[in-house]
């Protein structure tokens, strides 16, 4: 007698505008076009490369089939046309399961269309649902505006932690730590 096991279903989210699914295998080509596309000033050139945005993918997938789920790193689809526009996630923290990591990317077509506030309340409706989090926590470069403007609109605050320090670029760049509480999440 052979026992089938059936695929784990696909995670999804449905907003307005977009639906967050766990990535797929056959995302990669899509996947490695957004992050190619980007003037990224926040990360080395060896980040953007079609390897890493494969070995990326990768490890969305297989965060996707871990039970218990500790990371939902989804790909952002815009609905109406079907194609993936970004990712937006939230992962556990190992060392203090109360508190989950933040991170967003888009395609620079799709920035400043509220894409990524839209996709990340789903989320974070989600996730503090889901899990007994008491905060989100993100952190980015001090030079990013957007990425800083965008979590402040969502409801994060700068938080007295020092950021680490990064080495981006051959040079090292300081981060700061933004915190959204519970209690000052509104959906």
């Amino acid at each position: 007698m052979d026992i089938i096991l059936p695929e784990p279903s696909e995670f999804c989210l449905e907003t307005e505008r977009l639906r967050l699914r766990d990535f797929r295998p056959e995302d990669v080509d899509a996947y490695t076009a957004i992050r190619s596309e980007h003037s990224h000033r926040w990360h080395d050139s060896d980040d953007l490369t079609p390897e890493r945005s494969a070995e990326l993918v990768g490890w969305f997938v297989d965060w996707s089939r871990e039970l218990p789920r500790l990371r939902y790193q989804l790909a952002v689809i815009e609905r109406r046309t079907d194609r993936l526009v970004g990712t937006v996630g939230v992962r556990l923290n190992p060392d203090d399961p109360t508190e989950g990591g933040f991170g967003c990317e888009l395609a620079e077509d799709c920035r400043g269309l509220g894409y990524a506030r839209e996709a990340s309340r789903a989320l974070f409706d989600f996730a503090f649902s889901h899990w007994s989090l008491h905060r989100i926590v993100a952190d980015t470069l001090v030079e990013n505006r957007a990425a800083i403007r965008l979590a402040e609109s969502l409801g994060f605050t700068v938080s007295n932690e020092a950021g680490p320090r990064r080495y981006v670029r051959g040079e090292w760049h300081p981060s700061v730590v933004l915190v959204m509480r519970r209690d000052d999440f509104d959906p």
